[in-house]
């Protein structure tokens, strides 16, 4: 059996020693600080072990095509939706910013019902806020709105 070397499972094996050598660095931090990129780093490095060996012993089926016009508007869906995120989460900060980010993919992308996308986002947001502000006591990055305008009047 031979392992053939391709460009994609290069750019794998890049990604997995990035994530292993940030795991390798969260062990020298406090307690506090670790907790974030280990509990991200090692599911992450696992999984992307499990890419990497699926890449080089099962075969691809069939060959590559040009992209339908299905598969286009979802990749610019997905890019619209990251693009999204990131100006939430620097407009609002990572507490509301996510809640703001999964009620709108929820309601808009996955067209699930008004209801069912706020109880998403609300749940979202009470999560990042008990687990990170209230049980571990991390100060989060709050957001422009909140820096520039809103921080005189919720101190």
């Amino acid at each position: 059996m031979k392992l053939k070397l391709t460009d994609e499972k290069i750019f794998d094996i890049f990604l997995l020693s990035v994530i292993c050598f940030m795991v390798y660095q969260a062990w020298g931090f406090p307690f506090r600080a670790r907790l974030m990129p280990l509990l991200a780093g090692i599911p992450a490095a696992v999984l992307m072990g499990l890419i990497i060996i699926k890449g080089f012993f099962i075969k691809p089926e069939g060959d590559s095509k040009p992209l339908t016009d299905e598969e286009k508007k979802r990749q610019k869906t997905i890019f619209l939706c990251i693009f999204a995120l990131l100006v939430l989460l620097t407009l609002f900060g990572l507490n509301i910013g996510l809640g703001i980010a999964l009620f709108l993919y929820v309601w808009f992308v996955a067209e699930w019902k008004f209801w069912q996308s706020a109880l998403m986002g609300g749940g979202m947001y009470l999560l990042i806020y008990l687990l990170f502000d209230r049980l571990m006591s991390f100060r989060l990055y709050k957001g422009y709105v909140y820096e520039e305008f809103l921080w005189q009047y919720f101190r």
